[in-house]
């Protein structure tokens, strides 16, 4: 079951890769995962806070806002 829903893909690469990659080109995604890492930010709110980034995510993306 687990390999009929998982693919361990996102935007057609590996999700892992993908995030590194997202991560270098938007200040405001390595901001939210920074938190993350540190600590500071809880697992229960991140998909919300990810979620209410994604604006910000994609601005950084097409203005090259690093």
């Amino acid at each position: 079951m687990y390999r009929r829903f998982y693919r361990g893909r996102f935007l057609g690469a590996d999700f892992r890769k993908r995030t590194i990659q997202l991560s270098r080109r938007s200040r405001t995604l390595r901001s939210v995962l920074g938190d993350l890492i540190l600590g500071n930010q809880s697992y229960l709110t991140l998909k919300k806070d990810l979620v209410f980034s994604i604006p910000s995510i994609g601005i950084d993306l097409i203005t090259g806002r690093i």
